[in-house]
This record gives structure tokens, sequence and C-alpha cells, in this order.
């Protein structure tokens, strides 16, 4: 029983990971499985995976450092975890969306580099500081406008250059958004699963809670730049309401 258990699951693996990609264009930034690349608990290829940053539902994300980028974040998607459609056309839309240098900017996560191998899907980029929600929420005092002003314009700037290029996040909201008080640039986008290009009205429903504009409520068709304005909305009520 186990045995057939282990080849659907072989079978379903090579079916999501190889046979699509190969053939849907929507899928094509999945990179083509690599086999001679060195992979362990601990690291893959040049890449250590160190620190654990963090859990999602089928990824892992580690600190990483080499030699000509000390400060890189990991993300690790098993792929025996990410076993429907949808995730896998978010995976996709995130590389492809970060890979396009129309949108290389400081207040954007960089790509650095994927890796696809037999058991994972590897997105290496560069490590940003703590989300709006995890810094903020520890300010129990409150945020002045002096500390808001500058985040929010550099958030601003950030999110012209994806909207000077037609793409619009969909999923805009506290933990998306890394902020490093120390750091000149301040903010830096992430989170790009749900990234698309704005050619015409959408009509998918998708965003988060208390963040997504009111006519994805009503099932409308929406402006996807618009919706993304009304987003950063959200967020600077939701931190000066000391989250």
């Amino acid at each position: 029983m186990k045995a057939q258990f282990d080849k659907l699951a072989e079978n379903h693996r090579k079916l999501m990971w190889e046979y699509l990609p190969a053939r849907d264009p929507s899928l094509r930034a999945i990179p083509r499985l690599t086999t001679q690349l060195p992979e362990t608990p601990t690291a893959v290829g040049k890449y250590p995976l160190e620190q654990v940053l963090g859990y999602g539902q089928y990824a892992v994300v580690y600190t990483s450092s080499t030699l000509e980028r000390p400060q890189l974040a990991i993300k690790a998607i098993d792929k025996q975890k990410l076993i429907d459609l949808v995730s896998l056309h978010r995976i996709s839309s995130e590389i492809a969306s970060l890979s396009d240098p129309a949108i290389r900017h400081v207040g954007v996560l960089e790509l650095v580099d994927v890796i696809h191998t037999r058991k994972h899907i590897y997105l290496v980029t560069e490590r940003g500081g703590k989300d709006l929600f995890e810094f903020f929420g520890a300010h129990l005092d409150g945020v002045t406008e002096d500390t808001i002003r500058p985040l929010f314009l550099h958030l601003a700037q950030a999110l012209e250059v994806l909207h000077r290029s037609n793409y619009c996040h969909r999923d805009l909201k506290p933990e998306n958004v890394l902020y490093s008080p120390d750091d000149a640039h301040l903010v830096k986008i992430i989170d790009f699963g749900l990234c698309t290009k704005a050619t015409s009205a959408l009509h998918d429903f998708c965003g988060s809670p208390g963040f997504f504009a009111p006519e994805l409520l009503l099932h409308e068709s929406y402006d996807g730049l618009k919706a993304d304005i009304w987003s950063i909305g959200c967020i600077l009520l939701e931190v000066r309401s000391e989250l």
C-alpha cells in the first residue's frame, strides 16, 4: 500500500513541477529541475541554511549569507506540501514578477536566485527588517507622525514603481511590508504571490480581510492599481491606530 502511495505522490510531483511548467505558459517562471546541485538539510548549493526566520503553510524561511551577499533570506518551499495548482501559480507569479527588471527598486524585495531541486524550490532574496505588524505592534505608546511620514513616502514610491509597469500587488498589508528604521530606504514590499499585470479589469477575489477594496467584497470587477492604493490607505490607518 505504501509503495502505491509513494508512486502516486511521485507521479503527482512530476505532473506539478515538471510536466505543467514545461507546457503551461502561465507557469513558465518555474525553473527547470536541477539534479547537479548539492542539497542537504543545512545548505543548498553555495547557500547555507542558517537560522529559521519563520514558517508558512508549505515553506520555511531561513537566514543565509555568502561572501558576496552577507544578508540573505531563503524561502524553502516543500514540493510535497504544495499540492494544488493555485499555489503553484502563486509561486510562478512571485518569481515572474520579482525577476522583471522593470520593478527593481530599493523598496521592492530583491530576488537573488531561484533553485529547483527534487524536493524543494528555493527563493533566495535579500534580507529585510521586521514586518510592519511585528515592529509597530511592540510600540504600545503609539507611533508618531514623524515616524510614519517617511515610511509611507517610501512605500508609495515603491508602489509607484510597480504601477508604472502595470503590476498590481493585490495583497498589501502590514505583514507584507518590511521596515528597517536604521535603513535610509526604510521599507520593502514582499510576497508577490498574488501580483499580476493590470492590463484590464480584474475579477478574481484575493487579498486579506481588512485591506482589500470594497468592490472585491461585492464580487465586482475592479482596477488592481486602485485596489492597491486602498490597501496602503488601510495600512496607514492601522499603523496610526497602533495596530
